[in-house]
């Protein structure tokens, strides 16, 4: 691991650096014209712009005082400042190398106090050398090592400082002895961070590919705490961490580097652009609200929305322009709104839109907050109005889903029938169907019934009993039986056989003489014959039949022919 020390090296070099090659970048984006940008979005509200400069010298002339990573410190605060928090390149002085000369340093400091108004924001980066020393401090540019008048003392910083007149000034530095710049440059429109003490060196390491200061700052953008709970991280709380793990890391070191701070800003500190300290308490049909807006850029929405379900869903929208608390929009705001519809709020939401200059990546940069959730589906009541369903209840399309499961999901939540095969959403769904694709006419388990036949029915497209009576679905409807009901033990065709007795021998649950022979199901299985043979039938020769015993059968004709022959008789005496 290579650790350098970003100070003046004025004598022989007592060690080398030997891992990696030492990059040189020399990108100057500050030669475009601050003229050519083109004009912001219009507004109520004026403009607030946020300008930089971010320098990173590490390929010193000659080789010996050369530092590693100066250029990738630079290059990632540039990335944050563009990519996250909306600082348009044009507004951007980028140097870096043989760019950042002092003279290029004072010119961009020039060119922002043309530009700059009271309103705005103004962050100044360095990492490089910087001399130390109890008394005097100063930072290095890339001709300062050659030349001490090239060197950019604390005081000439303080008089930088001074004609970049605006609310708000962000200054962070990465070199040795970086916080004696704090005593001659402090103002309270100032907020420093420094790498290290007056009397300290700063380290950049090759574990890290950065200096460490600047590497735990980089990362305090996602890791500091939230310490007081606001919603925002302030500087303060990054300092804090970034501080914490500054020590930490250079103790293991052994040559121990302390940052430094100083905060002349009133309040917290914050670069992002973000709602803070947001509070909305709601008492029947008004809502109270109080909040600080932090950032910059062109506002040309900040509205309150609030909402009443109940028998009638009605919502109304109170522009908070008009009350800003600067000529930017950005500060603090406190007040009410109440709901003129008479019903109580039940849902509300508070949407801030913000341009940046030229839309680099975020923009705009929309904060949204919605409370409320009348139907308890986890979908915020305005939020389900704003996209077309109702707040009032969880099932918009009453397809047998949720709103909130439909919405980030696969399905349409105010359309019941996505794929359009006749059979709901939630059928599908519930039952392993394809809710995007008509599989309204295939057969899912194979058992004979189309999906849509089951659909009609309630079965289950994925289950061939349904009912788990041991009945298939198909069998059951084949027979006219319930497929949702345990109906095995009931006699359909009072034929004397329980349905699932008539499915085991293959006989209608419907028909009581399965082949039509005559005889029912039921007498049959009695009398051991085949109720699926309409050949097969109880006979007087079969074994079954002779059961029945000789003498009743003849006692049985004897009594016929009695009766025969007293008819004919009778027949004859009247002839």
């Amino acid at each position: 691991m290579t650790i350098t020390k970003k100070k003046v090296i004025l004598t022989y070099i007592i060690f080398c650096i030997s891992l990696g090659a030492i990059a040189s970048c020399n990108i100057s984006h500050s030669s475009k014209a601050m003229q050519q940008a083109q004009d912001p979005l219009t507004s109520a509200l004026t403009t607030r712009t946020a300008y930089a400069i971010v320098v990173g010298v590490e390929d010193y002339p000659g080789s010996v005082n050369d530092l590693s990573y100066c250029v990738d410190d630079a290059n990632s605060i540039y990335s944050r400042l563009h990519n996250t928090y909306g600082f348009d390149d044009i507004y951007i002085h980028f140097l870096l190398d043989s760019a950042a000369t002092k003279i290029a340093i004072q010119d961009a400091f020039s060119s922002i106090a043309f530009f700059i108004k009271s309103g705005d924001v103004f962050f100044f980066y360095f990492s490089g050398h910087g001399g130390k020393g109890s008394f005097t401090n100063y930072i290095c540019p890339y001709d300062a090592l050659t030349d001490d008048n090239k060197r950019i003392y604390d005081t000439d910083l303080d008089n930088y400082l001074d004609y970049v007149s605006c609310s708000e000034q962000y200054i962070l530095i990465d070199s040795c002895g970086s916080g004696g710049m704090i005593d001659e440059a402090q103002a309270s429109n100032r907020y420093f961070m420094t790498a290290c003490s007056k009397t300290e060196d700063s380290w950049e390491t090759s574990g890290l590919h950065h200096g460490v200061f600047t590497y735990y700052f980089l990362r305090s953008f996602t890791s500091a705490s939230d310490s007081n709970g606001d919603g925002v991280r302030s500087m303060e709380e990054q300092f804090s961490y970034t501080y914490t793990q500054t020590v930490s890391y250079t103790t293991g070191m052994g040559d121990v580097q302390h940052p430094q701070e100083y905060d002349g800003i009133s309040g917290e500190t914050v670069i992002d652009t973000k709602i803070g300290s947001l509070f909305l308490t709601l008492s029947g049909t008004q809502l109270n609200y109080s909040f600080y807006l932090y950032g910059h850029g062109s506002i040309t929405s900040l509205k309150i929305t609030v909402c009443s379900v109940a028998e009638t869903v009605t919502t109304e929208v109170f522009d908070l322009v008009p009350g800003a608390p600067s000529s930017t929009g950005f500060g603090f705001y406190t007040g009410s709104v109440v709901a003129g519809s008479g019903d109580n709020i039940t849902g509300y939401k508070i949407r801030v839109v913000v341009y940046w200059p030229n839309n680099p990546p975020g923009s705009p940069k929309i904060i949204e907050f919605i409370f409320g959730d009348a139907d308890g589906d986890t979908l915020k009541d305005l939020f389900e109005i704003d996209n077309g369903l109702d707040p009032s209840t969880n099932d918009t399309d009453s397809d047998g889903l949720d709103d909130a499961y439909e919405f980030y999901g696969i399905t349409d939540p105010i359309l019941n029938d996505t794929d359009g095969d006749e059979m709901l959403d939630g059928y599908e769904v519930i039952n392993g169907l394809d809710p995007l694709t008509d599989d309204s006419l295939s057969d899912l388990e194979g058992d004979g019934l189309i999906n849509i036949i089951e659909y009609n029915l309630g079965s289950n497209p994925n289950n061939n009993d349904t009912d788990g009576d041991s009945m298939p679905d198909k069998w059951e409807y084949d027979n006219d039986l319930d497929l949702l009901i345990d109906d095995s033990s009931l006699d359909f065709d009072d034929d004397g056989l329980s349905n699932i007795l008539e499915y085991q021998l293959g006989c209608y649950a419907n028909n009581n003489d399965t082949d039509g022979d005559m005889w029912s199901d039921g007498d049959e299985v009695t009398h051991e014959t085949d109720p699926l043979d309409p050949n097969d039938y109880p006979k007087p020769s079969n074994p079954a039949i002779m059961g029945y015993g000789l003498i009743p059968i003849i006692s049985l004709l004897f009594i016929c022919s009695i009766i025969l022959g007293r008819k004919l008789k009778s027949r004859n005496y009247n002839l």
